[in-house]
């Protein structure tokens, strides 16, 4: 059975967390090809979690955050 649509406040908390992600991995210089490939996501991954897809686990997040040297509490904290 599909599961109903997150809230609006979760999507835009998810699209924050994609775009957070994204300004890091390019002030690093990383493609996403090469976060993916640091991270064993994969590019498409990594796209998907920047555009702020509702199905990130805690996994993806704390490889990203560990990928980029960052802390997982900066990339969730709120607006």
């Amino acid at each position: 059975m599909p599961s109903d649509a997150p809230p609006d406040w979760v999507t835009h908390r998810l699209r924050l967390l994609g775009r957070r992600i994204r300004v890091q991995r390019e002030a690093l210089g990383v493609s996403q090809d090469g976060l993916g490939e640091r991270t064993g996501l994969g590019g498409r991954r990594i796209d998907q979690v920047e555009q702020g897809a509702d199905d990130a686990t805690l996994d993806d997040l704390i490889l990203i955050g560990s990928a980029l040297d960052v802390p997982l509490a900066e990339l969730v904290a709120g607006d």
